[in-house]
């Protein structure tokens, strides 16, 4: 991809592959892939852009230094979920709203067969915390956020050894 202008570049962190689409100002797409280093995810990303910047003549830096648009995604938080080896993680939410995540009919296999029970809970409902504060969908301040409310719910998880937080605030 020589001579590629302002790239536009993707990057998918996986498990075992770091998946990496460079397109250029002419719409053509390059492809890299690099190894995962599951203990520092970074260094999957920066060989599958050194890659690219190879592909394209380049030295990393001032590859990236052309770079329009960056986009990265990654499959870790899925992978976890899906094998149980999530951190202890906390969720934050707006009070009034602790249930949001076991409102997940989108997860059963069948929605209106009730006699299909609930997949097990993503979080546990005993991590779960509510806290003050509500928007509108125009972004107007519905409930004030209460700044001390939230500084007190950060130390009751420094407490109970969260190593994670998820937020929905709504």
């Amino acid at each position: 991809m020589t001579g590629s202008g302002r790239p536009k570049l993707a990057c998918d962190t996986g498990g075992t592959f770091t998946d990496l689409v460079v397109e250029d100002d002419a719409g053509r797409l390059g492809m890299f892939q690099a190894p995962t280093t599951p203990a520092d995810p970074i260094d999957g990303v920066l060989a599958a852009v050194a890659f690219a910047a190879e592909d394209a003549g380049l030295s990393l830096g001032d590859f990236l230094s052309l770079g329009d648009i960056f986009n990265h995604g990654t499959r870790h938080a899925i992978n976890a979920i899906l094998t149980g080896t999530t951190a202890r993680t906390a969720f934050l939410t707006s009070a009034g709203h602790p249930d949001v995540l076991l409102l997940r009919e989108g997860s059963r296999p069948r929605a209106f067969d009730h006699s299909v029970q609930y997949p097990k809970p993503y979080l546990p409902r005993a991590l779960t915390f509510e806290v003050s504060g509500r928007i509108d969908a125009q972004g107007r301040e519905l409930t004030p956020f209460d700044v001390e409310d939230a500084r007190s719910t950060v130390e009751r998880l420094r407490e109970l050894d969260v190593e994670a937080v998820a937020v929905c605030l709504l």
